[in-house]
């Protein structure tokens, strides 16, 4: 154990010489290990959160067809609805010729 505090205090004293010489390049070197460390956090969770809401062909195909089957059955109903309308006048009439 002695012998491990004799080489980390050893690597103090030809370290921190250096440390004070290039502290730009140190907090630098910092800045730059903290941006890459946090890109690379940052891609991880993007890329786990896009492959968990990534729909597959066959639900945007399926999602479409029922988009325009809603829409087909929504124009049913209203021709429908012309339908009955028209009817309605017509039988109105018969009932009524003088009106």
């Amino acid at each position: 154990m002695k012998l491990r505090v004799d080489q980390l205090r050893q690597l103090k004293k030809e370290m921190v010489p250096y440390l004070k010489g290039h502290v730009e390049q140190v907090v630098i070197a910092s800045i730059l290990i903290i941006v890459v460390i946090g890109a690379t956090y940052s891609s991880l969770l993007f890329y786990r959160f896009a492959l968990s809401s990534k729909t597959t062909t066959t639900e945007v195909a399926t999602k479409i067809i029922k988009v325009r089957v809603e829409e087909e059955t929504l124009q049913k109903i209203d021709a429908d609805k012309k339908i009955d309308q028209v009817l309605q006048e017509k039988l109105e009439k018969a009932r009524d010729p003088f009106k």
